[in-house]
């Protein structure tokens, strides 16, 4: 994949030229940062898809084709949703909802179901995140209801509705959701809208960890981490939920191992805002203060 700044530069250069060449570039470019979401820190990451962002949002006030603007429009969307990925894993949940609005309004626009499935499920998890329980369930429906593939329908059914029902205490509601999503699951589709083996296993152990199934929920995540290279935030996420349900067995040493080897393998500014609220609910409570003062230590994510 190109540098960031040099994707966002083609960006630009393709949308001056105008037509359906530029329509093409700005489609590739826009699968480009989504193939590689986790391999740049999510801060320069966010600088590139939001300067490209902006320049599609340019564009689009512009004279253009009825086609063009079309896709236009559905690239600004799926844009606008990698940026809410982003801002959440920068801590900026606020943000987020900002352009997960942005990218439901233009879903619906052009008629994408992949698209507004994608965008309800995170809108389920950051609902789900305040306690809103009945709106997370809600937009996690409406997720399943927009599936357009297997993949989507997996990630639907697990990280929006069997996460959603775990946190409602609705064991068998979520059991028979994480069916479903194993149901589905036809392989591995890469980049940040598809799904793998490593995130199924890992939306179980939070699934489990929900519902205090804490051995379950153990043997979910550390199957999770085996499957990617260290050096994943996937990995980080993994591990620390694998520490996570450790910690809630009361098995402290051991939890707090695994959250410092993690601490060690990854630099702060790519351990991102949801894995730094595992580590704080792994401390949580005065527990393990060596770790907890590292933790605290971490500078905060900038984008």
């Amino acid at each position: 994949m190109p540098h960031l700044d040099a994707l966002a530069e083609t960006v630009r250069h393709a949308l001056a030229s105008g037509g359906p060449a530029a329509a093409e570039t700005v489609e590739e470019a826009v699968a480009a940062y989504a193939d590689a979401y986790s391999a740049h820190e999510p801060a320069l990451m966010f600088r590139s898809v939001r300067d490209s962002r902006a320049a599609i949002g340019d564009a689009l006030t512009h004279a253009l084709t009825d086609t063009v603007a079309t896709r236009l429009q559905d690239a600004a969307g799926w844009a606008s949703a990698l940026l809410a990925n982003l801002a959440q894993h920068l801590g900026r949940d606020g943000d987020a909802r900002t352009h997960l609005a942005s990218a439901h309004l233009l879903a619906g626009t052009v008629g994408d179901c992949r698209l507004i499935c994608n965008v309800r499920g995170l809108q389920a998890m950051l609902a789900r995140d305040t306690g809103d329980l009945a709106a997370a369930i809600r937009l996690a429906d409406d997720a399943y209801a927009h599936a357009a593939s297997r993949a989507d329908r997996v990630k639907a059914a697990a990280w929006a509705r069997a996460r959603t029902l775990a946190a409602m205490g609705d064991q068998t509601g979520a059991d028979a959701a994480l069916a479903d999503a194993r149901d589905a699951f036809d392989g591995d589709v890469p980049g940040r809208f598809g799904i793998d083996v490593a995130e199924l296993l890992l939306h179980e152990a939070e699934v489990y960890l929900a519902l205090g199934r804490v051995g379950a929920a153990q043997v979910a995540a550390r199957a999770s981490a085996a499957t990617v290279a260290t050096s994943r935030p996937a990995w980080a996420a993994a591990r620390l939920t694998a520490a996570q349900a450790m910690a809630a067995a009361g098995d402290l040493a051991n939890a707090g191992a695994v959250a410092e080897d993690v601490l060690d393998r990854h630099a702060p500014e790519r351990i991102r805002a949801t894995s730094r609220r595992r580590l704080a609910g792994i401390v949580a409570g005065g527990r393990l203060p060596d770790l907890a003062e590292r933790v605290a230590a971490l500078p905060a994510l900038e984008a």
